[in-house]
């Protein structure tokens, strides 16, 4: 779209969405004052209402480079191997997304936009605290594009590259949010296979008493980069240049064999990285950097950071084990060790108070109280992604594939301001000064602990009368192999009773795990997820599911099965 004149350029961004109707009206009244589509582009410059990007590839005669299905650029982000990034405003949902668009040579053949396609379908069904949100894929003029969540933040890469290596607790939470997910993930049968601190974003936090929340970026994405065509050797090589440092010695010579474990492998080098501001296995060139890998000694954190307590060299030992039947066998496993060391190391930080990442949480064992949910302490909880990105101008442009996401208003302006969310006032039972006020406290919390189940969601009133009941029907055997994570289906019935029922597997024997879920008030089913670790021992049994709400009980049990992954 070439602009001949300011008439036609003001006519072209009121259909296409980059001016709103009354902007448009506004400018329109004034338009004979600018004689050409520099003029015009001036003045809707000086107002705030088009970037500095947008008004320079409309003078260029680009403006159909700006629109991507429903999304209108606003920026350029950076570039990297897979394409480029920009910052844009989706015109359907009102908000910030990113748009990665995706080199052609990627998917040059038929098959390949397909297999694009269908691993970015399934990226955008993990939706997870800490995973930045697939919201689309598609075409636009032959250029295939991915659209995410645009979070304000830095990728973790930036991060130490500008203040160096991160104290001990901080680095320890930022992996555990990684694991977790990881494991929301693995549940779904998704591995990311390119763990790295570039793809680790973190979000800026809504006040500096909250610990900012970390993102995994490009899952799908990664996937299908290590899928591709690899017929030539040396461009293989040239694949893994980029990310040789993070990734696991398996996925050197087989790619495609990479699985759960793997991303545990260069989750426990980003680790590193982390906390020692360099790779774990530097060298000078790729083959060295190879050679360390398979053969070479594993690195010791506490040699480069004395102050580390002993009990966290040895979980990133395991992480980084060369055998993957030697390291963790799931992301829970890592966020639960490294949750208990985060316990004797996090003094100086604070408590987060962001519903986003209590949501993100390592299910506890039944000690008779649930976990309380941030969203009953506070009445509208914090989102991490409050802070507005700050305007297109002040973006620098990347080299890499890392990117700066955020979230903005509904309102839909071309160019952003500055906004900030205020944190809502806190409890007023909490602000009662002296000794009653703390007792008060401490028994508000106490019933709040009492009203919530393990998966967060409030016990409601059950209406129960004379009579009521609970039942768990029977569920069919299931046959598993080791690394497997498969949903199953429960159902209720309930007899004079209307209210939520909680339901989980009690106890699990080593190596399978599965959290709690609630059926809610007047609903007959519900889908529990039972993850199995790599390496168990084939064995048979009945386990045991519980159904429980208020003082109403039932149980049933699945016959399991468990073969080895091996023998397939």
């Amino acid at each position: 779209m070439t602009p001949a004149n300011s008439t036609e350029l003001l006519d072209w961004l009121v259909r296409n969405q980059f001016l709103a109707p009354d902007r448009g009206n506004e400018v329109r009244a004034q338009v004979a004052a600018f004689p050409d589509a520099h003029g015009l582009c001036k003045e809707l410059l000086r107002r705030d209402w088009l970037t500095p990007y947008q008004v320079n590839q409309l003078l260029q005669g680009k403006g159909d480079s700006l629109m991507f299905g429903p999304n209108r650029v606003l920026s350029r982000l950076g570039e990297g191997a897979m394409g480029t990034v920009f910052k844009a405003w989706n015109t359907r949902l009102g908000k910030l997304v990113a748009i990665k668009t995706i080199a052609k040579e990627h998917v040059a053949k038929e098959q390949a936009m397909k297999r694009f396609l269908r691993e970015i379908a399934t990226a955008s069904q993990l939706d997870h605290p800490n995973i930045v949100l697939v919201r689309d894929a598609d075409e636009a003029q032959g250029n295939p594009y991915l659209a995410m969540d645009y979070i304000d933040g830095i990728d973790l890469a930036k991060r130490v590259k500008q203040d160096g290596a991160l104290p001990v607790p901080l680095a320890i939470e930022y992996a555990r949010q990684a694991a977790l997910g990881l494991q929301h993930a693995f549940e779904r049968d998704v591995v990311h296979r390119d763990i790295k601190p570039s793809n680790l974003l973190v979000s800026k936090s809504a006040s500096p008493e909250q610990t900012p929340v970390v993102k995994i970026l490009d899952f799908g994405l990664a996937r299908f980069a290590s899928e591709q065509d690899n017929a030539n050797r040396l461009t293989q090589f040239n694949k893994i240049l980029g990310t040789v440092d993070y990734i696991a010695p398996e996925q050197i010579d087989n790619a495609r064999g990479a699985d759960i474990r793997s991303d545990i492998y260069s989750l426990g080098c980003t680790l590193y990285y982390l906390l020692a501001a360099k790779p774990p296995f530097p060298g000078a060139d790729l083959v060295a950097k190879l050679t360390a890998r398979i053969s070479g000694t594993l690195p010791r954190i506490r040699e480069v950071r004395p102050e580390a307590p002993a009990g966290l060299e040895e979980v990133m030992v395991k992480m980084m084990a060369r055998l993957p039947d030697d390291r963790y066998q799931t992301p829970n496993e890592v966020a639960a060790a490294l949750a208990s060391l985060s316990k004797a190391t996090n003094a100086e930080m604070k408590p987060v108070s962001s519903g986003q990442v209590l949501l993100a949480k390592v299910v506890a064992p039944t000690t008779g109280l649930p976990v309380p949910s941030a969203a009953v302490l506070i009445a509208k909880p914090v989102m991490a992604t409050a802070v507005t990105a700050v305007p297109p101008t002040s973006v620098p442009s990347s080299t890499d594939d890392s990117l700066g996401f955020g979230e903005t208003s509904a309102s839909p302006p071309s160019r952003p301001r500055p906004t900030t969310e205020k944190a809502p006032a806190a409890s007023s039972t909490l602000l009662i000064g002296g000794a009653a006020g703390l007792v008060m406290a401490l028994i508000g919390l106490v019933l709040m602990f009492r009203m919530v189940g393990c998966s967060g969601e409030p016990a409601k009133k059950g209406y129960l009368t004379p009579g009521a009941a609970v039942r768990l029907k029977q569920v069919e055997s299931r046959i598993y192999t080791d690394g497997a994570a498969k949903p199953l289906l429960v159902e209720i019935e309930r007899e004079k009773f209307s209210g939520p029922v909680k339901v989980e597997f009690d106890p699990l024997p080593q190596g399978l795990s599965s959290e709690a879920i609630w059926i809610p008030s007047n609903k007959k089913q519900g889908e529990m997820r039972l993850t199995v670790s790599y390496g168990t021992s084939p064995f048979a049994a009945k386990l045991r599911i519980t159904a429980t709400a208020e003082n109403l009980t039932d149980e049933t049990f699945l016959d399991f099965t468990l073969k080895s992954s091996r023998n397939q």
